[in-house]
């Protein structure tokens, strides 16, 4: 059963701030270069075999034999190692969204002044993706988007609230990743990643 909420009819906006859009945003702001996300960890672990970072989770856990988690925190601390210029991602909510659009734009928390100035003026559908721990924080994101592509503004202190205190957010720090929430919360980043032909790439670098 779908769980995400769209607001509005143009292209899509696909807005999962605890974790996949900020994953997503981060990779494409520390060297990553191009995102594919993907509905199998089969089709994961085959991109694996072709230099790809491969990111998963089930239910916010890493997935066995991936490089890592659905985590920002731990894509940061593999990137001071390695500089791959891939990445594949898998999720439970998200990536299954993203590989069902022909294309759409991804926004967090992390990049959602950017968003606000390079979308401003386009029809949009903003989707909130949510979990089964709600979509609290994703649909904050998304309003606040819709106000800023409107002239007003949200109170930045009052999203990073709504985020830090969300359902999501507790589940993840139940599960030891409260680091990923205090880095979501209090980072920002100048990209926004697009979804294209499969692939996401930083529409902001003109691709």
């Amino acid at each position: 059963m779908e769980r995400f909420l769209k607001l509005g009819e143009g292209a899509p906006v696909v807005i999962d701030v605890l974790r996949a859009s900020s994953t997503i945003v981060t990779a494409l702001a520390n060297g990553i270069k191009e995102v594919v996300p993907v509905t199998s960890k089969k089709e994961a672990l085959k991109l694996q075999r072709q230099d790809f970072l491969i990111a998963g989770e089930q239910d916010g856990v890493k997935l066995d034999g991936f490089d890592l988690g659905n985590s920002p925190t731990e894509l940061l601390n593999l990137l001071e190692k390695q500089c791959p210029q891939k990445l594949a991602i898998k999720t439970t909510n998200a990536t299954d969204l993203l590989c069902s659009l022909p294309e759409a734009f991804v926004v967090s928390i992390l990049n959602l002044e950017t968003a606000k100035k390079k979308l401003h003026g386009k029809k949009l559908s903003l989707i909130a993706v949510g979990s089964r721990h709600g979509l609290v924080e994703d649909l904050i994101v998304a309003v606040a988007l819709h106000m800023g592509l409107n002239g007003l503004d949200m109170n930045s202190q009052w999203i990073s609230k709504a985020v830090l205190f969300s359902e999501a957010a507790k589940h993840l720090g139940k599960i030891g990743y409260s680091e990923d929430v205090e880095f979501i919360v209090n980072t920002s980043y100048d990209v926004l990643p697009k979804l294209e032909n499969g692939t996401i790439h930083d529409s902001t670098c003109g691709y």
